[in-house]
């Protein structure tokens, strides 16, 4: 953990992301509880990795400010919604 960089926090937000597609299936029998952390969590690692590119000490800061633009601008992926609405 201690030699970590902006791209395994990127890594780990993906995979939290997967997680809650999964928590969000109609397939998957989860509560709504279980949803809403998983949407939580997501929430978390996607802002922390703002912090990770703007802090990244092993780019410049022309690197760090590209990144944090392109982050700004990113679509960022959505929770899956029903025809009533959204599934958390």
């Amino acid at each position: 953990m201690l030699n970590e960089g902006w791209g395994d926090q990127y890594e780990r937000m993906r995979r939290a992301h997967q997680r809650l597609v999964i928590a969000c299936s109609p397939i998957e029998d989860a509560g709504s509880d279980d949803a809403r952390d998983s949407l939580y969590a997501f929430f978390e690692e996607a802002y922390k990795l703002k912090d990770w590119i703007k802090f990244d000490t092993a780019t410049s800061h022309l690197e760090r400010a590209a990144r944090g633009r392109l982050v700004a601008r990113s679509r960022w992926p959505r929770a899956p919604t029903s025809p009533t609405g959204p599934s958390i």
